[in-house]
C-alpha cells in the first residue's frame, strides 16, 4: 500500500515551458538583444539535451551554466554575453513560480493520503523559494535535489539517498510523480518504487500513465 509519494519540479507541479519563456526573455533584453517567440524553441531542444547529459553525468551542472547561452546564441547566429545572460537567466526563473493545472488540486488530494517529498534535479534553493511562491511548500515533508543528495536522478544513488533521509520504507509504499521518462520513470524503475508518468499521448510501456494531473486521483 502507497504511503509516500515523490513529486517531481519543473513541467509536473510548476510549468517550466512558461517559466522558461518569461525567464529567456528577460535575459535577451538584459543583454540588450529583441526576443523573438522562435529564440524559445532553440532554448527548450538545447537546454532538454543539456539536462540529458547532465542525468547521463556526462556534464557537470557548472558546465552546463557554462555553456548554454553560448550554445543557444551560437545556434541563433548571435553574438551577446553568455555568462550575462545565463546569470538572469537563472535569477529570474528563480523568481518565476508558474503553477502545472491542476497541480494545486492535485496536492491537496495527496496530502490527506500520503506524506509527500520533492524530488528534483534542479538547485535546493531555488525549487524552495519557487514552491514558496507558488505557495506550495507546505504540502511537502522535505526537498530532494541532487546537489543536496550528493547524486542526480535517476541514479540509484539519488534514491537511495532519499530513503535513508526518510528512514528506509519499503519500496512498495513509495509512488512517484514525474514528466520525465529517464530521470523520473527510469529512475523510479530501476529502483523498484512505483512511477506514475505526466505526459501527453501512451507510450508501449507498462507504468501508469496520466495526461492532466487531475487523472492522478484515479491511481492514487
Amino acid at each position: 500500500m502507497i504511503k509516500i509519494v515523490l513529486i517531481d519540479v519543473d513541467d509536473t507541479l510548476l510549468d517550466f515551458q512558461k517559466c522558461s519563456y518569461t525567464s529567456l526573455s528577460e535575459a535577451f533584453r538584459v543583454c540588450g538583444i529583441e526576443f523573438e517567440d522562435r529564440y524559445q524553441d532553440v532554448f527548450v531542444e538545447i537546454n532538454a539535451e543539456l539536462w540529458k547529459q547532465f542525468e547521463r553525468k556526462e556534464i557537470t551542472e557548472e558546465r552546463l551554466f557554462e555553456i548554454r547561452f553560448q550554445l543557444i546564441f551560437a545556434a541563433l547566429g548571435i553574438g551577446g554575453d553568455s555568462a550575462l545572460a545565463e546569470k538572469t537567466f537563472r535569477k529570474q526563473l528563480g523568481l518565476s513560480h508558474e503553477v502545472m493545472a491542476g497541480a494545486e488540486d492535485m496536492l491537496e488530494y495527496l496530502s490527506k493520503k500520503y506524506d509527500l517529498y520533492i524530488v528534483s534535479n534542479s538547485q535546493y534553493q531555488r525549487q524552495v523559494n519557487r514552491l514558496k511562491l507558488a505557495k506550495l511548500d507546505h504540502y511537502f515533508k522535505d526537498i530532494f535535489t541532487s546537489g543536496k543528495m550528493n547524486a542526480v536522478k535517476p541514479e540509484y544513488d539519488f534514491f537511495e539517498a532519499c530513503f535513508q533521509a526518510m528512514g528506509y520504507p519499503q519500496k512498495e509504499e513509495v509512488a512517484l510523480i514525474g514528466d520525465s521518462f529517464t530521470a523520473d520513470i527510469q529512475g523510479a524503475l530501476n529502483y523498484g518504487i512505483m512511477p506514475v508518468w505526466l505526459h501527453q499521448g501512451k507510450e508501449d510501456i507498462d507504468v501508469i500513465q496520466v495526461q492532466t494531473l487531475a487523472e492522478v486521483k484515479n491511481y492514487l
